[in-house]
């Protein structure tokens, strides 16, 4: 037990001096790298996923407080926000519908069966919202969890490159991490500074709320 959780801290750890090192290269996020160790190494000692999971329940406990403490910048910033609110919640609807159609027309050109389609059309949340949402359908939670992550360190760097394409505000790009790219942009965000932070925060638990109302109503029409 105590072998997992320190291989653990210490991928972090390591991921956050690689990352350092490179001048926070967003492809080299400590969350992204630290999870391909990590991932590398069960696969190589052949270590089964529920021991690894055993072992580091401390971590995923911690998560929780972690989670609860967005809510600082979030209360920091909440004048600002309340300005911003119609036109943020406006973009994060439009990305809503525009990623839960976009879902929709890959499946159907893919051919994707009904398990695999509920699984994706809830990936664009971070995945302790898309595991419930997909799993309560009939779709695949694990799936969407891996999805919802791979969505997530696809779309940081993306995010980012978009954002200085088009020059963003600081909001505007927390916004777009939020939306795009949840926890792992989040985690991005962070390294931007305060008001990035608060406004992917926002972002990413407003498209969560949207989403577990447009969801089902998706699924109830489309059968």
């Amino acid at each position: 037990m105590a072998v997992g959780l320190a291989a653990t801290v210490a991928s972090y750890i390591g991921a956050r001096a690689l990352y350092g090192f490179s001048g926070r290269h967003p492809l080299l996020l400590p969350v992204i790298t630290a999870t391909l160790v990590i991932s590398s190494g069960l696969w190589a000692l052949d270590i089964d996923i529920d021991d690894y999971t055993a072992s580091v329940e401390l971590l995923s406990w911690l998560l929780q407080p972690v989670v609860v403490l967005l809510a600082v910048p979030i209360y920091i910033h909440f004048e600002a926000l309340r300005r911003d609110l119609p036109d943020v919640l406006t973009v994060l609807l439009l990305g809503s519908c525009i990623s839960i159609a976009s879902v929709l027309g890959l499946a159907l050109l893919l051919a994707l069966g009904d398990v695999e389609s509920i699984s994706a059309l809830s990936k664009s949340v971070t995945s302790p919202v898309s595991m419930p949402l997909a799993d309560a359908p009939g779709g695949d939670p694990i799936l969407a969890g891996g999805l919802s992550i791979l969505t997530g360190i696809i779309a940081t760097p993306m995010s980012l490159v978009t954002a200085r394409f088009l020059g963003l505000s600081d909001a505007q790009t927390g916004v777009l991490l939020g939306l795009n790219a949840h926890a792992v942009g989040s985690a991005k965000a962070a390294d931007l500074g305060m008001t990035p932070l608060a406004y992917s925060a926002f972002s990413m638990a407003a498209a969560s709320l949207m989403f577990a109302v447009i969801l089902p109503a998706v699924h109830a029409l489309t059968g």
